[in-house]
């Protein structure tokens, strides 16, 4: 599903030059297509979600379509404070793509697991939470963050 969101994602900027995407050092080989042909639209901000987060909410108060794509623990879990304060109460436009909910990424420890990622988000006002189940879901629900 994620070739399917990063993909969509890429068609829409091609079509507007406000869609920028920020990773959270996540996404190596699903981004480069996206990278290659944006690469003034794109930053990977490494292993640090607090700044990636109001960083981002920066880039949406200076009227960019803002991608954040990390592990749900990574952007939504260790920054949460700067979701709610950042972009959530300023309602600004800024998606939180989270991959490997559940325990997909169980093997690296305890702070990978994304157990409770809807739970914690639906606590977050001005949200809307998607959670597709198939690649077709993840197309049609890219077209409500556009």
């Amino acid at each position: 599903m994620r070739n399917t969101v990063i993909n969509k994602i890429t068609e829409y900027a091609e079509e507007d030059k406000n869609v920028f995407f920020v990773s959270g050092d996540a996404g190596y080989g699903v981004l480069d297509e996206y990278k290659k042909c944006f690469p003034n639209r794109y930053l990977n901000l490494g292993v640090a979600e607090q700044n990636m987060i109001s960083f981002s909410a920066g880039l949406g108060l200076a009227g960019y379509n803002v991608f954040i794509y990390n592990i749900v623990p990574f952007v939504l879990y260790r920054c949460y404070e700067q979701v709610r304060n950042d972009i959530c109460y300023q309602r600004l436009p800024v998606t939180l793509i989270g991959i490997g909910s559940g325990v997909t990424y169980a093997p690296q420890g305890i702070t990978h697991y994304g157990v409770e990622d809807v739970s914690i988000a639906r606590t977050l006002p001005n949200l809307v939470i998607l959670s597709p189940s198939d690649p077709i879901e993840a197309e049609k629900m890219c077209r409500i963050c556009v």
